[in-house]
Formats: C-alpha cells, structure tokens, sequence
C-alpha cells in the first residue's frame, strides 16, 4: 500500500482495527454523511443522517407492538385493533366501561344497523329505512312513549294539537276504550 500514514486505497480490504482519519464517510459508502449527532439517528434515505432528540423516558421502540405509558398520540394515529378486555377512555380518566367518553358523542357505531339502549336522539331525528318491523320489544316488554313536560305525540303532523295527535286515517282492530281524567271507561267503540 504504501509507507506513509496517508494512503489512497482502492479496491482494498481494511482489516479489523483500521482508524480511519480522514473526512465524513457519506451514506453510499456506509457513513452517516453528517460529522456530529447527538440524540436519536434518524435517516434521510441517500441524504445525511440527522438527529433528534431522545424523549424523556424509554423509547417507543422499534417493533409494531409497544407498550406505551404516558405517552401523547398526535393527530392521525391510527390505532389496530385492541386485545379483549381493553379499556379506552376518551377525553376522561375516570373509565366505567370498555370505552367511556366524556363530551358529547354523535356516533353509536360503525355500521348501519344498530341496537340503541338509553340513547338520545337528537334533533335530526330517528330516521327507519327498509325494516319490515320498524320499532319491536323483547318479548313481554311494553312499549310506551312519554313526552317530556308538555310534549305530545303527534302521528302524521309536526305540531300535534292534543297528547295524542293523528293526522290521517286511523284504522283500529278490536274495540278502542277511551278513558276519562281518572282512568274510568268513557266509551267503548267496536266494530
């Protein structure tokens, strides 16, 4: 190779405890291309590596499956599918289900078809589409609809004029009672 401790080498095999001295090795030839880093190495495909900043804390890590603790998801992360028996708490610490929120909540689920319990329906409205049976009970279960203070329940029209208000034709099966104030027979009508 040469005598002097400055060599132009090619095409050659450096041996184990070669120093090399020269300038910054670039990252075609394995370098880093950049003279200092301090921090976490981040690549810059064929440009010089850079340097971040280390979180306090121990690192995410480098697999897709990571335990995290107190750590702040920024906007766009998606999350996969959680394991069974996990807890989610959104917007509130104080988590009383799998998934516990706090604020107001628009979406009941993913999918179209849906079972609402204890829910309310807000003021666009409850809209039914293509159910042969639009509202059902459980079996033996009563179905009743209780107006709130003054309200009323209005068949056919926005602005019923009485508690139970039909607009339209009214076809009954059977006998229809009507009560008094105090629950007494009134009239009967059959057919």
């Amino acid at each position: 190779v040469g005598t002097s401790d400055s060599q132009s080498l090619t095409n050659k095999t450096l041996g184990a405890g070669t120093v090399y001295n020269g300038g910054t090795i670039g990252v075609g030839y394995g370098g880093t291309g950049a003279t200092t880093l301090t921090g976490i190495l981040k690549g810059n495909g064929a440009g010089a590596f850079t340097a971040v900043t280390a979180p306090t804390g121990a690192l995410v890590g480098d697999t897709d499956t990571q335990t995290l603790t107190n750590k702040t998801l920024g906007a766009g992360t998606v999350i996969g599918n959680l394991s069974a028996g996990s807890i989610v708490g959104i917007s509130t610490a104080a988590k009383e289900g799998n998934v516990t929120t706090a604020g107001t909540q628009q979406v009941v689920g993913s999918t179209q078809t849906q079972t609402i319990t204890n829910k309310t329906v807000g003021s666009t409205g409850l809209t039914f589409s293509g159910a042969t049976t639009d509202i059902t009970t459980v079996s033996n279960e009563d179905f009743t609809i209780m107006p709130n203070g003054a309200g009323k329940v209005g068949i056919g029209t926005l602005t019923p004029g009485a508690n139970f208000y039909v607009v339209g034709t009214s076809s009954v099966t059977g006998k229809f009672v009507s009560l008094d104030l105090t629950n007494q027979v009134y009239a009967v009508y059959a057919p």
